[in-house]
């Protein structure tokens, strides 16, 4: 009987450390030296994935799917700060480093690290390497993917001045590869993944733009000769079509700056509302107008039946793409407690009936005759 046992805890034990060893690590580098350190809670590598994608500013080209309110905090406070008319463009330089756990990363001790964070069931590393292609493409999508003509030996594949994607070569070093960037001013965010390749996790959904579409695309823009027809290619142009049913991905903003971004971005909000002047912020300048803040104002969708009825449909979200189901919800809520309420006072009320004593004038009709002397 006890090797059975043994076997078990043994197997256990391989399972675990085997897990484990699929972990990877997430390293964030500040260039700003008064944010103190701290360590995250374990995150998984879709989250991983969204902060990468956000810190590069490509996160429209991900779908984020589900999102758990510890991953949505994760990405809020790892992702990056954004301001609030920010067109979607990463406003500080960051460089994201791709790196293997056989490595040495941190000589002599120094994580002088903003955030850490371990990454649970990382995928191997190749595909880890066809993540960070992706961002490359999806940052200059009318480029191929090759590397840097600035450091053609380091492995960088993307460097447009502000974003660089790097993959560490076999050669690099990485402590210096850190180091190096932080000491040219960028942001550094490593993602550490495990040397073997016997992970089979996946990364979630994204797309990669074409680049036969981007450069079409620059081709025909200088055919447009006459300023004046300027106002009838918009309606070819504009990225978003009324039958696209597609969902949007990504976290959206809540404010555009202009009208078009909002209708771009959210699709014409998707369909169901329109984009419009939500408030005006003041800003800096002294302008007595202000910036403007573009959002969705979303409109109630009306559906009649073959019977003659009419079914409403209310819409709400950043785009508009998801039904209010609030007034539903309190409907059969209030329902439910109704029917509990009239169970229970009708329940109570007849065990309270039955607690009750019998009237004396049935009592005398059903006691017995008494006997004579």
């Amino acid at each position: 009987m006890k090797w059975p046992s043994l076997s078990f805890w043994f197997s256990a034990t391989v399972a675990v450390a085997q897990a484990a060893s699929n972990n990877g690590e997430l390293y964030v580098f500040e260039k700003d030296a008064s944010i103190p350190s701290r360590q995250h809670h374990t995150i998984s590598h879709d989250a991983a994935r969204l902060i990468l994608a956000s810190r590069l500013g490509v996160d429209r080209y991900h779908d984020a799917g589900v999102v758990e309110d510890e991953t949505l905090f994760a990405i809020n406070d790892l992702g990056g700060s954004k301001k609030l008319f920010e067109d979607g463009q990463s406003t500080s330089r960051v460089t994201v480093l791709l790196s293997t756990s056989d490595r040495e990363h941190f000589k002599d001790g120094d994580r002088s690290y903003t955030y850490k964070s371990e990454v649970q069931s990382l995928p191997s590393f190749d595909e880890s390497e066809e993540l960070f292609k992706a961002f490359a493409k999806q940052k200059q999508p009318a480029k191929e993917v090759r590397g840097s003509e600035q450091y053609p030996d380091m492995g960088v594949i993307h460097d447009d001045g502000t974003s660089i994607v790097h993959i560490i070569s076999k050669s690099g070093n990485p402590d210096a590869m850190i180091s190096w960037w932080r000491y040219k001013g960028y942001d550094v965010v490593l993602l550490i993944s495990p040397s073997q390749t016997s992970s089979t996790s996946k990364y979630g959904h994204y797309t990669i733009p074409s680049s036969s579409h981007a450069k079409r695309q620059m081709r025909e823009e200088p055919l447009e000769e006459d300023p004046v027809e300027t106002e009838s290619p918009n309606e070819t142009i504009t990225p978003y079509k009324s039958n696209d049913t597609s969902p949007v991905r990504g976290i959206l903003p809540f404010c555009y700056s202009t009208k078009e971004k909002c209708e771009s971005t959210t699709r014409n909000c998707t369909g169901h509302g329109s984009c419009t002047v939500a408030y005006t912020q003041k800003d800096n300048a002294g302008d007595a107008e202000g910036v403007p803040c573009y959002s969705c104002s979303c409109t109630p969708s009306v559906r009649q039946n073959n019977d003659g009825t009419k079914k409403t449909t209310v819409w709400s979200g950043p785009a508009c793409q998801k039904k209010d189901v609030v007034a539903p919800f309190w409907l059969i809520a209030g329902l439910t407690v109704l029917m509990v309420f009239l169970v229970s006072w009708g329940v109570g009320t007849i065990w309270s009936m039955g607690e009750e004593e019998l009237p004396s004038v049935i009592g005398s009709g059903v006691s017995g005759v008494p006997r004579k002397g």
